[in-house]
């Protein structure tokens, strides 16, 4: 999924979860003055990766900030923990 339908799918998760991480439940801008900043802004994280066979649904996904989606998503999925950064 790429382009108006991911923004859409973003937008609709981030609703759902009030703009706040689901794992330090930090809050986050969806954009900052309509730019995405990677650091700072809400990420769609997905709960089983698409690497994995996981899909681009609501049920899937939810936010997620810079950090933990990194260290607890991606990282973890490559087997690379908190203590090896």
């Amino acid at each position: 999924m790429k382009g108006k339908a991911y923004a859409e799918l973003k937008k609709r998760v981030y609703k759902r979860d009030s703009g706040m991480c689901q794992k330090c439940y930090r809050w986050l801008p969806l954009t900052e003055s309509g730019v995405f900043n990677v650091f700072t802004c809400a990420h769609l994280c997905h709960i089983k990766s698409k690497g994995s066979g996981g899909s681009d649904t609501e049920e899937n996904t939810y936010i997620g900030c810079f950090k933990c989606h990194i260290v607890n998503g991606h990282l973890k999925w490559r087997g690379i923990d908190n203590d090896q950064l």
